[in-house]
């Protein structure tokens, strides 16, 4: 995916750049540092050309090391379609932007990925409270794989959890406080607008 108004892509000239926005923001989260070097698609997330957060995209597979945390090829639906699964991880929002509506960025960036590259399925582990303030703030519809259990990896706790991408766009076209998607996809992406919301009742919201 090319870079754009929104989305830089990391390379080896702006790494620094990228790592400056995850590393403090995992320490401060307690969160182990591991850093994958290949199927990666790495993106600093901007506003106004400064770098507000960062987001990752890791091809998903049989031997993807996330399945060491947690296996998620125990999700039938997961075993059967991971070829259209991403791995979604290195959510990080820069500690000088988090009052700046820097998180509707990072949720519009992640619906504007898995859009424009056919994926039906994102899985990830959050933070807890990273995955409520998603799912109870910004109605981001998360399913949780385990109700119960949290999931230890290097004495951190995450919550494993999956995003249909279907569920998704519909939840975009039906919820109130996921409007900033259309006004994010109206800004630097209207040449893609059918691609980005297909739902027809849409329609109304662009043109309103």
């Amino acid at each position: 995916m090319e870079n754009t108004k929104i989305l830089e892509k990391v390379s080896p000239m702006n790494r620094e750049r990228y790592e400056y926005i995850w590393i403090p923001s995992f320490q401060e989260s307690n969160i182990p540092l591991e850093c994958l070097l290949d199927r990666m698609d790495e993106y600093i997330v901007k506003k106004d050309k400064q770098d507000i957060g960062s987001l990752a995209f890791i091809d998903y597979g049989l031997d993807s090391g996330l399945n060491e945390i947690y296996n998620f090829l125990d999700i039938d639906f997961i075993r059967y379609n991971w070829k259209d699964v991403t791995e979604i991880d290195y959510i990080s929002v820069s500690k000088v932007h988090r009052s700046d509506e820097s998180l509707e960025r990072l949720l519009y960036s992640i619906y504007y990925y898995l859009l424009t590259t056919n994926k039906k399925y994102g899985v990830m582990l959050f933070n807890p409270s990273f995955y409520f303030l998603l799912k109870r703030i910004y109605k981001f519809p998360l399913t949780r794989v385990d109700n119960k259990e949290k999931v230890t990896h290097n004495k951190w706790e995450s919550i494993a959890c999956y995003l249909s991408v279907e569920e998704l766009v519909h939840k975009v076209a039906n919820e109130e406080k996921m409007q900033f998607f259309f006004s994010l996809g109206k800004e630097f992406h209207p040449e893609l607008l059918d691609v980005l919301f297909p739902v027809k009742e849409l329609a109304v919201s662009f043109n309103s």
